[in-house]
């Protein structure tokens, strides 16, 4: 199912799934972390849920997933030219 799948894919999972694992298990260690510390008013969890992991991570990892196919096809457009002569 996953065969072929491009290394961006695999870096952009690691990364969208390590910072929900990574924050998961901050908030089951640190007892404070959930509720103690606000902003505004409202819990820290709040603020890097809704914002961080909801809106920027997945625009950042959409741009990964279109930037870098781009730059492997410029790269191997380049390599044909001077193979070519071009």
């Amino acid at each position: 199912m996953f065969k072929g799948m491009k290394s961006y894919f695999w870096w952009g999972m690691g990364i969208f799934y390590g910072l929900v694992f990574l924050l998961m298990i901050l908030e089951m260690k640190i007892p404070a972390m959930t509720y103690g510390v606000k902003i505004g008013g409202a819990p820290i969890s709040f603020l890097y849920t809704h914002v961080v992991a909801l809106y920027l991570l997945p625009l950042g990892i959409a741009y990964l997933f279109y930037w870098l196919p781009e730059q492997a096809d410029k790269k191997t457009k380049g390599q044909e030219a001077k193979k070519h002569g071009g």
